[in-house]
């Protein structure tokens, strides 16, 4: 099932009521109604051609930092290259190093970011979170806390998103 990160609202464009003091000129009013519901529509769906514009831009300004460093680690590689002896094959630069200068070299380190927590609340796209705060909030569940024989609150079952994986490890 699709995950909807954006809703254009209103939807319904003329699916409005006419006040009871409307006797004359319906349609016009039911069509300035509509007009107006479509500039409110027109509205909504600039919002988010401008959300889905800035994210593109910062997943671009991202892209343009890694090709940028990713630039500079080829061309000190190359200089790397370049300097020993002038030579293009590998086998006269493995030549030249000794042992005790391997063993002196520092250890490689990788400097590469790993990319965790990608559902989390502050990696939410804007989009996202507005739909997360329009939801309805958790049902009272905490009424049921004093019918509860062991102290874990009965709210916890519903919105601890690890509870079952908790479960799953108990059992295994």
């Amino acid at each position: 099932m699709p995950l909807v990160t954006r809703s254009v609202s209103p939807e319904n464009l003329s699916l409005h009521r006419l006040p009871a003091s409307v006797q004359q000129d319906e349609l016009q009013c039911v069509s300035n109604g509509t007009l107006a519901n479509l500039i409110r529509q027109l509205s909504s769906l600039s919002r988010h051609a401008e959300q889905i514009f800035s994210e593109i831009h910062r997943e671009t300004l991202k892209i343009d930092h890694r090709a940028n460093t990713l630039f500079l680690r080829v061309e000190r590689l190359a200089q790397k290259l370049s300097q020993s002896q002038g030579s293009n094959n590998l086998k006269g630069v493995m030549d030249q190093v000794t042992l005790e200068e391997a063993a002196m070299r520092k250890a490689f380190k990788s400097f590469n970011i790993i990319d965790q927590h990608s559902l989390d609340r502050q990696t939410l796209p804007q989009s996202l979170l507005e739909q997360y705060q329009n939801c309805d909030a958790p049902p009272q569940l905490n009424q049921l806390n004093p019918y509860r024989e062991d102290e874990k609150e009965a709210l916890c079952y519903y919105t601890d998103p690890s509870y079952f994986f908790e479960l799953w490890r108990n059992e295994v």
